[in-house]
């Protein structure tokens, strides 16, 4: 009996401190709303970005330049990606570099990695940015496309961190950046394939940050993983929602200035726009036929191939 009552005893402490950590983590967050982190600063760091030669990780590029990062563009189109980094050392005067690389070839990464380490320098940040995207129903997607999709927007993460994570965590610093998708919190049709890479690269950056937690590295190597709406990156045609100032078409230059704010302030998560974000907090405790009206009423859509 007194051993039971002992047990009791030490889970209800254990109870009350657990209650009083999390009081403190939830008025730090709160905190943290009212007053947010400072921006740390990349001057100097070598940052590699994927799918940099266009779009979103273009723009990505552009801004860390300014910022005095040296950046590390990535891409398998080879002329483009010499093309946005001419264009970047052009309008910034930093210090770029282009390698043409495939993220779906592990041994690429491997190989291009060392070329980075050796011609540049140690990287402390990684962006993984490449993606592709078909609009298609499931039935009308060919094995190719399906396989091409999770290889390139999912299996790339493995290859990349598994590669760049090694040596940061030997510097004992570091950052990893996953750009995800809205459509990895909520899927859409005729984005079966889309949506899986995408919930898969969310669940990929959460079990990663326990992994960390783990190894008592998380206040070491700093991870964000950023789910935008769709951006007009040219990847999609959108059909504009029946509320454009809550649910907007995202511009790029804002998406980008968004996200670098993000990746300056250590976030962990991101959704933008915003509206969003408090969206599928809602709406993912409603029954799924009350969601799916919701969203059908708010018209979040592209145009099918």
């Amino acid at each position: 009996m007194f051993i039971y009552l002992f047990n009791i005893l030490v889970l209800f402490l254990e109870f009350i401190q657990l209650f009083g950590r999390m009081v403190v983590a939830f008025t730090h967050r709160a905190m943290r709303i009212i007053v947010p982190k400072t921006k740390k600063s990349v001057a100097g760091e070598v940052i590699v970005i994927t799918g940099a030669a266009k779009g979103l990780g273009r723009e990505l590029a552009f801004w860390f330049s300014k910022l005095d990062a040296t950046v590390v563009l990535w891409d398998i189109e080879k002329d483009l990606c010499e093309k946005t980094a001419a264009g970047i050392r052009k309008a910034t005067n930093g210090r770029v570099y282009s390698y043409h690389v495939d993220v779906s070839d592990p041994k690429r990464v491997e190989h291009n990695y060392e070329l980075v380490r050796k011609e540049v320098g140690e990287v402390y940040m990684l962006i993984n940015n490449a993606a592709v995207l078909s609009c298609k129903a499931l039935h009308n997607k060919s094995v190719v496309e399906i396989r091409k999709t999770i290889t390139n927007n999912l299996l790339s993460h493995f290859w990349t961190v598994r590669t760049f994570l090694p040596h940061m965590l030997e510097q004992g610093r570091g950052h990893i950046v996953a750009i995800s998708s809205n459509l990895g919190i909520v899927g859409k049709g005729h984005f079966c394939d889309y949506a899986a890479s995408k919930h898969g690269i969310n669940g990929f950056m959460e079990s990663l940050s326990d992994e960390l937690h783990q190894m008592q590295k998380a206040n070491l190597i700093k991870l964000t993983t950023v789910c935008p709406a769709v951006i007009n990156t040219g990847l999609s045609k959108a059909v504009e929602t029946r509320f454009p100032s809550l649910f907007p078409i995202l511009d790029t230059r804002y998406a980008a200035k968004k996200t670098i704010n993000a990746i300056l302030r250590n976030e962990t998560f991101l959704v933008i726009p915003r509206g969003y974000r408090y969206l599928y907090a809602f709406s993912r405790n409603f029954p799924q036929r009350v969601s799916q009206l919701l969203y059908d009423y708010i018209g979040n859509t592209v145009e099918i191939d």
